[in-house]
């Protein structure tokens, strides 16, 4: 460690001798008000705590020129170290920085109108020594007696010494720095996977919230209520049927031909396009208009009520089973009923235990199209009608 810190004030020495050739910073103000921007004139430099500084600015002019020209000389931190005022000539402030922080040196030149200016410009040359610069080496070298040598000697250790304490600052800013992000990235990595977990709980409760309020808004899902045509099971919505007027009953007669033959299912086609062949050209207005009425339902629930009765009761989830023996016993479950489907020829069953099949509303409880269509379906039973399983041509319809 010794010898790297002596490889280092060696390599500062040579850095410090190349540079000792420096010169003042010189430059031209303009005087004006005091406070637009051509009138006055800051320098910035940093220093550190304790250090001496000594400002030296040369100007020229006189007093009583009809400008005055102002130096304030302060930190970022507030602490003020100098303000003369109507300076002329060589002016030197000596100080010793109170904080590690950046200094200024403002110069302000104002015109006092006493007398005309031809020339309103002041020229400054402003030189600023800290630490090792700052002293008098001349005054030293006297008192101590030493050698020219010796005292520059002296002078450039004391510079690296400023240099390494220097380098000491800004290590230790430069590791507060990198606390202060490491603190930072920490936060933000927390914000971001708080952020996450609060949009997955606030994700679930409104699917959770949804699906509660569907469940209980739904009309549909009443016990007891028949669902309304447009209506369709555990949903919301109704989807409304349209309504034609104004049709002669020739085009009524091919309108239902044609929606009793494209329904959407094969069974539904089958069923109904022979339906329409056999029975639509004799309808009377009455029955054409309750006809239409009627395929406005589900076709499954045309279907069902069309080819099979309600049932009169569904198989129970806790259905007994009879071991052997022919006893029941308690507690068992009919395995063959839960995996079995239901009996019946167009029987549609959701899982096991839910049949498809949807009672008759009140709507059509009696109705004349209904009873047609149901001897419709018990006439083509069997093969003495040919069935149905293939659809009729078509017929045309005249006034």
């Amino acid at each position: 460690m010794a010898r790297l810190r002596s490889l280092l004030h060696r390599a500062c020495s040579l850095l410090l001798l190349l540079a000792v050739g420096a010169q003042a910073l010189k430059f031209d103000i303009q005087a004006g008000s005091g406070h637009d921007k051509h009138s006055r004139r800051c320098v910035r430099n940093f220093v550190s705590k304790d250090m001496l500084v000594v400002v030296t600015a040369i100007v020229d002019g006189f007093k009583g020129d009809g400008m005055q020209l102002n130096m304030h000389i302060s930190d970022a931190t507030g602490n003020e170290y100098g303000k003369p005022k109507d300076i002329a000539g060589e002016q030197r402030t000596v100080f010793t920085s109170h904080a590690d922080a950046p200094f200024d040196v403002c110069f302000e030149n104002v015109l006092t109108g006493s007398r005309y200016v031809e020339h309103p410009y002041r020229h400054i040359e402003l030189d600023i020594d800290i630490g090792a610069d700052a002293k008098d080496w001349s005054a030293i070298q006297a008192t101590e007696k030493l050698k020219p040598v010796e005292t520059e000697l002296r002078r450039i250790e004391e510079m690296v010494a400023e240099i390494v304490n220097e380098m000491d600052y800004l290590r230790t800013r430069e590791q507060t720095l990198r606390d202060t992000n490491e603190s930072t990235n920490n936060r933000v990595k927390w914000f971001g996977f708080g952020t996450t977990f609060l949009l997955i709980g606030l994700w679930a409760w409104q699917i959770m919230y949804l699906r509660a309020y569907f469940r209980s808004s739904s009309p549909s899902d009443l016990p007891g209520r028949d669902l309304e045509v447009g209506e369709l099971q555990g949903a919301s919505f109704k989807i409304e049927p349209l309504r034609r007027v104004g049709e002669d009953p020739a085009t009524m007669r091919a309108r239902l031909l044609y929606q009793s033959r494209k329904r959407g299912t094969l069974e539904s086609d089958l069923l109904l396009s022979t339906f329409a062949s056999t029975r639509l050209a004799s309808m009377t207005p009455a029955q054409l208009t309750e006809y239409d009425l009627f395929l406005d339902e589900n076709d499954w629930d045309i279907y069902y009520w069309a080819t099979q009765d309600e049932p009169s009761g569904t198989l129970s989830q806790t259905q007994q089973t009879q071991p052997p023996s022919g006893e029941k016993k308690p507690g068992s479950v009919d395995t063959a009923a839960q995996q079995s489907p239901r009996p019946g020829e167009w029987a549609q069953t959701v899982g096991t235990f839910k049949p498809a099949y949807r009672p008759v509303p009140a709507r059509w409880a009696g109705s004349e199209v209904l009873a047609l269509l149901r001897e419709h379906v018990e006439s083509r039973r069997g093969s003495g009608r040919g069935g149905m399983g293939f659809m009729p041509a078509l017929e045309e319809y005249k006034m």
